[in-house]
């Protein structure tokens, strides 16, 4: 497992973070498109996710907002080839809830997970935390076992993840 933080540069980071987050000036809506994901019922019963890329195809009309992480994550662990690229919205909650521990697929292979917002939730890998801070990029095996939690200090948690070869 590798932690970078200040992975983009703070223009870079701030594009992506305004496409992904931002609401419209006008009618202060978030016009980014989220799809409702049910979730474990007794612990978070849903969030939100966007594919960008999925089944060897893109599937967001937003891919190339992705542009500058992608080439900065194949300069630093080369991408070959792409399995699949979403953002997680996780609304917060009065207290942190740990999902259920899996493997993004049954096989090793490179994964990635950037952090668009700080708060207290975390991702964990094996026996380890890593907190979720803005522009953070954790790099790690995504068959191995890991998972995600929710927050309770902001109103939500959104990272983007990447599987790749």
């Amino acid at each position: 497992m590798n932690i970078e933080d200040d992975f983009l540069s703070y223009k870079e980071f701030n594009i992506l973070k305004k496409v992904i987050l931002s609401p419209d000036k006008i009618t202060k809506v978030n016009s980014f498109p989220w799809f409702l994901c049910e979730h474990d019922p007794a612990a978070q019963p849903f969030y939100f996710v966007h594919l960008f890329y999925v089944e060897d195809k893109i599937n967001s009309e937003y891919f190339d907002s992705l542009s500058p992480l992608l080439e900065s994550i194949h300069n630093q662990n080369e991408i070959r080839s792409l399995k699949r690229v979403k953002v997680n919205f996780y609304p917060g909650g009065k207290e942190i809830i740990l999902h259920d521990l899996h493997t993004d697929f049954p096989y090793s292979h490179k994964g990635a997970i950037y952090y668009l917002n700080s708060c207290d939730g975390y991702t964990l890998i094996g026996d380890e935390k890593v907190e979720s801070v803005e522009n953070r990029i954790v790099f790690f095996d995504g068959g191995e076992n890991h998972a995600s939690t929710n927050c309770s200090d902001q109103k939500f948690r959104v990272n983007i993840n990447f599987n790749y070869f």
